[in-house]
Protein backbone atom coordinates (compact mmCIF):
# COMPACT_ATOMS: atom_id res chain seq x y z
CA UNK A 1 0.00 0.00 0.00
CA UNK A 2 2.92 2.32 0.70
CA UNK A 3 4.35 1.67 -2.76
CA UNK A 4 0.93 2.14 -4.34
CA UNK A 5 0.71 5.61 -2.81
CA UNK A 6 4.20 6.37 -4.11
CA UNK A 7 3.25 5.56 -7.70
CA UNK A 8 -0.06 7.42 -7.40
CA UNK A 9 1.58 10.60 -6.15
CA UNK A 10 4.30 10.52 -8.78
CA UNK A 11 1.56 10.66 -11.41
CA UNK A 12 -0.48 13.28 -9.55
CA UNK A 13 2.27 15.67 -8.47
CA UNK A 14 4.59 15.16 -11.44
CA UNK A 15 2.65 17.78 -13.41
CA UNK A 16 3.44 20.60 -10.93
CA UNK A 17 6.95 21.43 -12.26
CA UNK A 18 5.53 21.14 -15.80
CA UNK A 19 2.95 23.91 -15.41
CA UNK A 20 5.42 26.57 -16.57
CA UNK A 21 6.44 24.89 -19.88
CA UNK A 22 2.83 23.79 -20.54
CA UNK A 23 1.64 27.38 -20.01
CA UNK A 24 4.23 28.66 -22.47
CA UNK A 25 3.59 25.99 -25.12
CA UNK A 26 -0.20 26.38 -25.13
CA UNK A 27 -0.22 30.16 -24.38
CA UNK A 28 -2.32 29.84 -21.22
CA UNK A 29 -3.14 32.24 -18.38
CA UNK A 30 -2.31 31.36 -14.79
CA UNK A 31 -5.97 30.67 -14.06
CA UNK A 32 -6.15 28.26 -17.03
CA UNK A 33 -3.04 26.48 -15.76
CA UNK A 34 -4.69 26.37 -12.34
CA UNK A 35 -7.68 24.63 -13.92
CA UNK A 36 -5.33 22.05 -15.45
CA UNK A 37 -3.71 21.43 -12.06
CA UNK A 38 -7.20 21.16 -10.57
CA UNK A 39 -8.51 18.70 -13.17
CA UNK A 40 -7.21 15.56 -11.48
CA UNK A 41 -8.71 16.67 -8.16
CA UNK A 42 -12.18 17.18 -9.67
CA UNK A 43 -12.76 13.58 -10.70
CA UNK A 44 -10.66 12.24 -7.81
CA UNK A 45 -12.95 14.03 -5.37
CA UNK A 46 -16.12 12.94 -7.18
CA UNK A 47 -15.03 9.30 -7.07
CA UNK A 48 -14.26 9.21 -3.34
CA UNK A 49 -17.73 8.39 -2.05
CA UNK A 50 -18.89 5.95 -4.77
CA UNK A 51 -15.54 4.11 -4.77
CA UNK A 52 -15.57 3.72 -0.97
CA UNK A 53 -19.19 2.61 -0.98
CA UNK A 54 -18.61 0.08 -3.78
CA UNK A 55 -15.54 -1.23 -1.97
CA UNK A 56 -17.62 -1.78 1.17
CA UNK A 57 -20.12 -3.74 -0.93
CA UNK A 58 -18.04 -5.52 -3.60
CA UNK A 59 -14.55 -5.85 -2.14
CA UNK A 60 -11.65 -3.44 -1.71
CA UNK A 61 -9.10 -5.42 -3.78
CA UNK A 62 -11.29 -5.35 -6.91
CA UNK A 63 -11.64 -1.58 -6.77
CA UNK A 64 -7.91 -1.14 -6.17
CA UNK A 65 -7.01 -3.19 -9.26
CA UNK A 66 -9.46 -1.32 -11.50
CA UNK A 67 -8.11 2.00 -10.28
CA UNK A 68 -4.39 1.27 -10.55
CA UNK A 69 -4.43 -0.31 -14.01
CA UNK A 70 -6.81 2.40 -15.23
CA UNK A 71 -4.61 5.34 -14.24
CA UNK A 72 -1.51 3.51 -15.54
CA UNK A 73 -2.90 3.37 -19.08
CA UNK A 74 -4.20 6.95 -18.99
CA UNK A 75 -0.88 8.30 -17.69
CA UNK A 76 1.01 6.65 -20.55
CA UNK A 77 -1.38 8.12 -23.12
CA UNK A 78 -1.00 11.60 -21.60
CA UNK A 79 2.56 11.69 -22.88
CA UNK A 80 1.27 11.87 -26.44
CA UNK A 81 -1.01 14.93 -26.03
CA UNK A 82 -0.63 17.69 -28.60
CA UNK A 83 -3.48 19.96 -27.49
CA UNK A 84 -4.54 21.52 -24.21
CA UNK A 85 -8.06 20.03 -24.45
CA UNK A 86 -6.78 16.46 -24.71
CA UNK A 87 -4.30 17.03 -21.88
CA UNK A 88 -7.09 18.39 -19.68
CA UNK A 89 -9.40 15.48 -20.54
CA UNK A 90 -6.80 12.82 -19.78
CA UNK A 91 -5.99 14.41 -16.43
CA UNK A 92 -9.70 14.23 -15.61
CA UNK A 93 -9.65 10.50 -16.42
CA UNK A 94 -6.51 10.02 -14.34
CA UNK A 95 -8.31 11.44 -11.31
CA UNK A 96 -11.32 9.21 -11.99
CA UNK A 97 -9.25 6.01 -11.68
CA UNK A 98 -7.05 7.28 -8.83
CA UNK A 99 -10.24 8.01 -6.91
CA UNK A 100 -10.71 4.27 -6.32
CA UNK A 101 -7.58 4.01 -4.17
CA UNK A 102 -8.05 5.95 -0.93
CA UNK A 103 -11.46 4.69 0.19
CA UNK A 104 -10.43 1.07 -0.30
CA UNK A 105 -6.81 1.20 0.85
CA UNK A 106 -7.44 3.00 4.16
CA UNK A 107 -9.92 0.39 5.50
CA UNK A 108 -7.52 -2.45 4.63
CA UNK A 109 -4.70 -0.72 6.50
CA UNK A 110 -7.01 -0.17 9.47
CA UNK A 111 -8.10 -3.81 9.41
CA UNK A 112 -4.58 -5.22 9.53
CA UNK A 113 -3.13 -2.69 12.01
CA UNK A 114 -3.05 -3.59 15.75
CA UNK A 115 -5.53 -1.59 17.80
CA UNK A 116 -2.95 0.33 19.84
CA UNK A 117 -1.03 1.39 16.71
CA UNK A 118 -3.84 2.81 14.57
CA UNK A 119 -2.22 6.19 13.85
CA UNK A 120 1.21 4.57 13.28
CA UNK A 121 -0.25 2.20 10.69
CA UNK A 122 -2.05 5.03 8.93
CA UNK A 123 1.10 7.17 8.97
CA UNK A 124 3.58 4.50 7.81
CA UNK A 125 1.56 3.55 4.73
CA UNK A 126 0.87 7.19 3.91
CA UNK A 127 4.63 7.75 3.81
CA UNK A 128 4.29 6.50 0.24
CA UNK A 129 2.52 9.77 -0.55
CA UNK A 130 5.50 11.78 0.67
CA UNK A 131 7.91 9.51 -1.20
CA UNK A 132 5.88 9.83 -4.38
CA UNK A 133 5.59 13.59 -4.00
CA UNK A 134 9.36 13.96 -3.59
CA UNK A 135 10.25 11.64 -6.46
CA UNK A 136 7.46 13.03 -8.62
CA UNK A 137 8.63 16.62 -8.34
CA UNK A 138 12.38 16.05 -8.41
CA UNK A 139 12.43 13.61 -11.33
CA UNK A 140 9.78 15.56 -13.23
CA UNK A 141 11.85 18.72 -13.40
CA UNK A 142 14.98 16.78 -14.37
CA UNK A 143 13.20 14.77 -17.10
CA UNK A 144 11.48 17.88 -18.49
CA UNK A 145 14.77 19.81 -18.68
CA UNK A 146 16.49 16.98 -20.59
CA UNK A 147 13.76 15.15 -22.56
CA UNK A 148 10.71 17.44 -22.58
CA UNK A 149 7.61 17.49 -20.37
CA UNK A 150 5.73 14.73 -22.26
CA UNK A 151 8.30 12.10 -21.28
CA UNK A 152 7.42 12.60 -17.62
CA UNK A 153 4.01 10.97 -18.14
CA UNK A 154 5.35 8.16 -20.32
CA UNK A 155 8.00 7.18 -17.77
CA UNK A 156 5.76 7.65 -14.72
CA UNK A 157 3.32 5.04 -16.01
CA UNK A 158 5.73 2.18 -15.30
CA UNK A 159 5.92 2.47 -11.47
CA UNK A 160 2.11 2.41 -11.44
CA UNK A 161 2.11 -0.77 -13.55
CA UNK A 162 4.35 -2.41 -10.94
CA UNK A 163 1.96 -1.30 -8.17
CA UNK A 164 -0.94 -2.99 -9.95
CA UNK A 165 1.00 -6.22 -10.36
CA UNK A 166 1.93 -6.21 -6.66
CA UNK A 167 -1.70 -5.84 -5.60
CA UNK A 168 -2.75 -8.52 -8.09
CA UNK A 169 -0.21 -11.03 -6.81
CA UNK A 170 0.11 -10.35 -3.08
CA UNK A 171 -2.93 -8.55 -1.66
CA UNK A 172 -5.83 -10.66 -0.44
CA UNK A 173 -9.26 -9.52 0.67
CA UNK A 174 -9.78 -10.29 4.40
CA UNK A 175 -11.87 -13.45 4.60
CA UNK A 176 -13.42 -12.74 7.98
CA UNK A 177 -14.45 -9.13 7.33
CA UNK A 178 -18.10 -8.71 8.18
CA UNK A 179 -20.20 -8.13 5.02
CA UNK A 180 -21.63 -4.66 4.56
CA UNK A 181 -25.21 -5.91 4.63
CA UNK A 182 -24.85 -7.84 7.90
CA UNK A 183 -25.94 -6.55 11.29
CA UNK A 184 -23.09 -5.33 13.47
CA UNK A 185 -23.72 -6.41 17.06
CA UNK A 186 -21.12 -3.95 18.38
CA UNK A 187 -22.64 -0.75 17.03
CA UNK A 188 -25.81 1.04 15.99
CA UNK A 189 -23.74 3.00 13.49
CA UNK A 190 -25.08 2.63 9.93
CA UNK A 191 -24.32 4.06 6.48
CA UNK A 192 -26.55 7.09 7.06
CA UNK A 193 -24.58 8.05 10.17
CA UNK A 194 -21.59 8.75 7.92
CA UNK A 195 -23.51 11.81 6.71
CA UNK A 196 -25.47 12.96 9.76
CA UNK A 197 -23.01 12.69 12.66
CA UNK A 198 -22.04 16.14 13.86
CA UNK A 199 -18.53 15.26 14.98
CA UNK A 200 -17.72 13.55 11.70
CA UNK A 201 -18.71 16.79 9.96
CA UNK A 202 -16.22 18.70 12.10
CA UNK A 203 -13.58 16.20 10.91
CA UNK A 204 -14.70 16.58 7.29
CA UNK A 205 -14.47 20.37 7.43
CA UNK A 206 -11.07 20.36 9.11
CA UNK A 207 -9.87 18.05 6.32
CA UNK A 208 -11.20 20.56 3.77
CA UNK A 209 -9.08 23.37 5.22
CA UNK A 210 -5.96 21.22 5.49
CA UNK A 211 -6.54 19.88 1.97
CA UNK A 212 -6.73 23.44 0.65
CA UNK A 213 -3.32 24.31 2.09
CA UNK A 214 -1.92 21.02 0.82
CA UNK A 215 -3.32 21.58 -2.68
CA UNK A 216 -1.85 25.09 -2.86
CA UNK A 217 1.69 23.92 -2.13
CA UNK A 218 1.37 20.72 -4.14
CA UNK A 219 0.26 22.59 -7.26
CA UNK A 220 2.07 25.92 -7.04
CA UNK A 221 5.26 25.47 -4.96
CA UNK A 222 7.59 25.21 -8.01
CA UNK A 223 5.96 28.25 -9.66
CA UNK A 224 6.15 30.24 -6.41
CA UNK A 225 9.87 29.45 -6.12
CA UNK A 226 10.43 30.39 -9.75
CA UNK A 227 8.92 33.82 -9.08
CA UNK A 228 11.23 34.35 -6.08
CA UNK A 229 14.21 34.29 -8.44
CA UNK A 230 15.19 30.66 -9.02
CA UNK A 231 16.06 29.66 -12.59
CA UNK A 232 15.16 26.59 -14.67
CA UNK A 233 12.93 23.74 -13.54
CA UNK A 234 15.38 21.39 -11.82
CA UNK A 235 16.19 23.55 -8.76
CA UNK A 236 12.60 24.63 -7.94
CA UNK A 237 11.47 21.02 -8.44
CA UNK A 238 14.23 19.75 -6.14
CA UNK A 239 13.28 22.20 -3.39
CA UNK A 240 9.57 21.53 -3.81
CA UNK A 241 10.35 17.83 -3.70
CA UNK A 242 11.42 18.24 -0.08
CA UNK A 243 7.69 18.62 0.62
CA UNK A 244 7.58 14.86 0.28
CA UNK A 245 10.65 14.10 2.38
CA UNK A 246 9.54 16.25 5.32
CA UNK A 247 6.03 14.89 4.81
CA UNK A 248 7.29 11.34 5.29
CA UNK A 249 8.88 12.36 8.59
CA UNK A 250 5.67 14.10 9.63
CA UNK A 251 3.54 11.06 8.85
CA UNK A 252 5.74 8.57 10.69
CA UNK A 253 6.61 10.64 13.75
CA UNK A 254 3.15 12.08 14.25
CA UNK A 255 1.57 8.65 13.98
CA UNK A 256 3.84 7.36 16.75
CA UNK A 257 3.36 10.46 18.92
CA UNK A 258 -0.40 10.35 18.48
CA UNK A 259 -0.65 6.70 19.58
CA UNK A 260 1.48 7.34 22.67
CA UNK A 261 -0.43 10.51 23.55
CA UNK A 262 -3.75 8.72 23.16
CA UNK A 263 -2.67 5.90 25.49
CA UNK A 264 -1.94 8.52 28.17
CA UNK A 265 -4.68 11.12 27.65
CA UNK A 266 -7.34 9.29 25.63
CA UNK A 267 -7.63 12.01 22.98
CA UNK A 268 -5.95 12.95 19.69
CA UNK A 269 -7.33 16.51 19.52
CA UNK A 270 -4.40 18.33 21.13
CA UNK A 271 -1.81 17.28 18.56
CA UNK A 272 -4.21 18.20 15.73
CA UNK A 273 -4.75 21.71 17.12
CA UNK A 274 -1.01 22.29 17.68
CA UNK A 275 -0.17 21.22 14.13
CA UNK A 276 -2.82 23.45 12.59
CA UNK A 277 -1.67 26.46 14.64
CA UNK A 278 1.87 25.99 13.34
CA UNK A 279 0.59 25.58 9.77
CA UNK A 280 -1.39 28.81 10.14
CA UNK A 281 1.71 30.70 11.33
CA UNK A 282 3.91 29.38 8.51
CA UNK A 283 1.31 30.08 5.82
CA UNK A 284 0.84 33.65 7.02
CA UNK A 285 4.60 34.16 7.10
CA UNK A 286 4.95 32.91 3.49
CA UNK A 287 2.26 35.32 2.32
CA UNK A 288 4.06 38.19 4.04
CA UNK A 289 7.45 37.17 2.63
CA UNK A 290 6.04 37.01 -0.91
CA UNK A 291 4.32 40.40 -0.45
CA UNK A 292 7.63 42.02 0.47
CA UNK A 293 9.40 40.25 -2.43
CA UNK A 294 11.66 38.23 -0.19
CA UNK A 295 14.39 35.99 -1.56
CA UNK A 296 13.68 32.34 -2.30
CA UNK A 297 15.42 31.02 0.85
CA UNK A 298 12.87 31.91 3.60
CA UNK A 299 9.96 30.95 1.33
CA UNK A 300 11.56 27.60 0.45
CA UNK A 301 12.34 26.82 4.11
CA UNK A 302 8.76 27.69 5.13
CA UNK A 303 7.33 25.48 2.40
CA UNK A 304 9.48 22.55 3.53
CA UNK A 305 8.57 22.94 7.21
CA UNK A 306 4.88 23.41 6.39
CA UNK A 307 4.90 20.02 4.75
CA UNK A 308 5.79 18.30 8.04
CA UNK A 309 2.70 19.65 9.78
CA UNK A 310 0.28 19.44 6.84
CA UNK A 311 1.13 15.76 6.27
CA UNK A 312 1.35 15.03 9.99
CA UNK A 313 -2.23 16.21 10.45
CA UNK A 314 -3.63 13.10 8.76
CA UNK A 315 -2.49 10.01 10.79
CA UNK A 316 -4.15 11.02 14.09
CA UNK A 317 -7.27 12.18 12.28
CA UNK A 318 -7.59 8.96 10.25
CA UNK A 319 -6.96 6.91 13.39
CA UNK A 320 -9.75 8.80 15.12
CA UNK A 321 -12.13 7.82 12.33
CA UNK A 322 -11.14 4.11 12.43
CA UNK A 323 -11.86 4.07 16.16
CA UNK A 324 -15.42 5.30 15.86
CA UNK A 325 -16.67 4.02 12.49
CA UNK A 326 -17.18 0.24 12.09
CA UNK A 327 -15.36 -1.67 9.35
CA UNK A 328 -18.47 -2.30 7.30
CA UNK A 329 -18.96 1.45 6.68
CA UNK A 330 -15.35 2.59 6.97
CA UNK A 331 -14.76 2.83 3.21
CA UNK A 332 -17.82 5.05 2.83
CA UNK A 333 -16.69 7.33 5.68
CA UNK A 334 -13.13 7.61 4.36
CA UNK A 335 -14.40 8.20 0.85
CA UNK A 336 -16.74 11.01 1.84
CA UNK A 337 -14.07 12.60 4.04
CA UNK A 338 -11.53 12.52 1.22
CA UNK A 339 -14.13 13.98 -1.14
CA UNK A 340 -14.14 17.14 0.96
CA UNK A 341 -10.36 17.06 1.46
CA UNK A 342 -9.73 17.10 -2.27
CA UNK A 343 -12.50 19.56 -2.90
CA UNK A 344 -10.30 21.88 -0.86
CA UNK A 345 -7.20 20.92 -2.87
CA UNK A 346 -9.10 21.36 -6.11
CA UNK A 347 -10.34 24.80 -5.10
CA UNK A 348 -6.83 25.84 -4.04
CA UNK A 349 -5.33 24.91 -7.42
CA UNK A 350 -7.74 27.15 -9.34
CA UNK A 351 -8.33 29.96 -6.83
CA UNK A 352 -4.61 30.49 -6.20
CA UNK A 353 -4.03 30.87 -9.96
CA UNK A 354 -7.00 33.25 -10.24
CA UNK A 355 -5.73 35.37 -7.34
CA UNK A 356 -2.29 35.42 -8.96
CA UNK A 357 -3.79 36.76 -12.20
CA UNK A 358 -5.82 39.34 -10.26
CA UNK A 359 -3.16 40.60 -7.87
CA UNK A 360 0.08 39.78 -9.67
CA UNK A 361 1.33 37.84 -6.63
CA UNK A 362 0.91 34.49 -4.92
CA UNK A 363 0.68 36.24 -1.53
CA UNK A 364 -3.11 36.47 -1.52
CA UNK A 365 -3.36 32.75 -2.21
CA UNK A 366 -1.34 32.19 0.96
CA UNK A 367 -3.53 34.54 2.99
CA UNK A 368 -6.67 32.76 1.80
CA UNK A 369 -5.15 29.44 2.86
CA UNK A 370 -4.29 30.86 6.29
CA UNK A 371 -7.90 31.92 6.86
CA UNK A 372 -9.15 28.42 6.07
CA UNK A 373 -6.56 26.78 8.33
CA UNK A 374 -7.72 28.99 11.20
CA UNK A 375 -11.30 27.89 10.54
CA UNK A 376 -10.08 24.27 10.64
CA UNK A 377 -8.62 24.86 14.09
CA UNK A 378 -12.08 25.89 15.30
CA UNK A 379 -13.65 22.75 13.78
CA UNK A 380 -11.15 20.46 15.52
CA UNK A 381 -11.72 22.28 18.81
CA UNK A 382 -15.48 21.64 18.49
CA UNK A 383 -15.05 17.85 18.17
CA UNK A 384 -16.52 16.16 21.23
CA UNK A 385 -15.16 12.69 21.93
CA UNK A 386 -14.71 10.59 25.03
CA UNK A 387 -11.57 8.51 24.50
CA UNK A 388 -12.60 7.92 20.92
CA UNK A 389 -15.55 5.75 21.87
CA UNK A 390 -18.71 7.84 22.18
CA UNK A 391 -19.86 10.33 19.56
CA UNK A 392 -22.70 12.78 19.59
CA UNK A 393 -24.93 13.23 16.53
CA UNK A 394 -27.96 15.41 16.05
CA UNK A 395 -30.10 12.35 16.85
CA UNK A 396 -28.36 11.55 20.13
CA UNK A 397 -25.35 9.62 21.37
CA UNK A 398 -24.18 6.55 19.45
CA UNK A 399 -21.69 4.25 21.13
CA UNK A 400 -19.26 2.89 18.52
CA UNK A 401 -16.68 0.27 19.49
CA UNK A 402 -13.21 0.45 18.00
CA UNK A 403 -11.83 -2.71 16.42
CA UNK A 404 -9.16 -4.30 18.58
Amino acid sequence: MLYGWCSLYMVRIGISPLLAPIREEFHLTYSQVGLLAMAIFVTYAIMQFPAGYLGDRLGRRTLLLLGIFGWTVITFLTGFCTAFASLFGLRLLTGFFQGAYFGNERPLVAYYTPGDQKASGQGITLMGQGMGMALGMILSGFIADHLGWRWVFILYAFPSLVAGLLVLNYLREPQNLQPAGAMNPDSTFSFRHVFITRNLWFIYLSCFSNGYAFGLLGSWAPSILLETGLQGLTTPSLLAGFLGFTGMAGLYLTGRWSDRLTLRSGTRKSILIIYMLISFALTTFMGTAISFQSSAFPVAVSIIFSSFFLWGFFPPLYALVTEVVPQRTLGTAFGFMNLLTYTGSMLASWLTGWLRDLSGSFAWGMYCSGILIFAGIIFVFLIKADSGSRWESHEGIHGVSSRR
